[in-house]
């Protein structure tokens, strides 16, 4: 296991040489994410724009403040992209952390490494058996390229920069530094393939931990025009200094941006990295 390790940290600096030097670039968007184009992008812009205007019109008590704020919306399908590919990258590390468990155990019934990693697409069609499934389609693209002769080193970094799964990345770039330094290739795999599946299941436990407070988040910031519209709408005398002149604009302009602020402190408090 320390040699696992020592030979992960010989990894993750390399990986982080080669990001530094221009090489893969590995907060890019990779060849797979998720794009809205057509119609549903129209569609989801449309329905941002509608939103934005009319919590803008509400929020203000003003046609004008939501036609000001209704290109707002245009965002929408780059917000939706985002949440999507966050949800496809959740569920294919998932999906990793399984295939994971096939190649260590496909390597303790004593298989070298590249016959571990051709036998780990029969197992992963017993696990998932939707030949749809985004794990099956990468690993068998991996087998497809080690029986063409390809580098199994290579094959992974291929997956990594298709999925933009950074554990693939990490994975390969152990390979590669096994292969050079000697040793006992399929241990020092298997450890490393042991401590990347026990990191995401640390992180998977984060994410379970966190799931209330996040929806807790969403409620927060979406009180406060909640209370606002109910003020102005059961007691509108009460309201009305701040819809009668430029200095109740300027304070409801004020809020707005501190809740603006506050949500995105919370997304910063929320993204923990292991």
């Amino acid at each position: 296991m320390r040699d696992a390790a020592r030979v992960m940290s010989a990894a993750a600096a390399r990986e982080r040489k080669r990001s530094h030097a221009g090489g893969r670039k590995t907060g890019g968007r990779p060849a797979s994410a998720v794009r809205l184009a057509g119609w549903r992008r129209k569609a989801v812009a449309a329905a941002g724009m509608a939103a934005a205007g009319l919590a803008a019109g509400l929020y203000y008590q003003s046609l004008w403040a939501g036609l000001l704020f209704a290109p707002l919306g245009l965002y929408a399908p780059s917000m939706t992209e985002r949440e999507l590919e966050n949800r496809r990258r959740r569920r294919l590390r998932e999906q990793f952390k399984e295939a994971l468990h096939c190649l260590v155990t496909s390597l303790s019934a004593g298989r070298s490494l590249e016959n571990a990693f051709l036998a780990v697409p029969d197992e992963l069609n017993i696990l998932y058996p939707d030949p749809r499934t985004a794990i099956r389609r990468e690993f068998e693209l991996i087998r497809i390229g080690i029986v063409n002769g390809a580098r199994l080193e290579d094959e992974l970094r291929r997956f990594a920069d298709r999925a933009g799964l950074g554990e693939a990345a990490r994975l390969a770039e152990v390979i590669a530094v096994a292969k050079r330094s000697g040793g006992d290739m399929a241990a020092i795999v298997r450890s490393s393939a042991q401590l990347l599946g026990e990191k995401m299941e640390v992180e998977r436990e984060i994410a379970v931990m966190t799931a209330g407070k996040r929806f807790e988040s969403r409620l927060m910031m979406g009180a406060p025009f909640a209370f606002v519209m109910l003020l102005a709408a059961m007691a509108p005398d009460y309201m009305a200094p701040l819809y009668g002149s430029a200095a109740g604009y300027a304070i409801l302009t004020v809020g707005l941006a501190a809740l603006a602020g506050c949500a995105w402190l919370i997304r910063k408090f929320m993204s923990i990295d292991v």
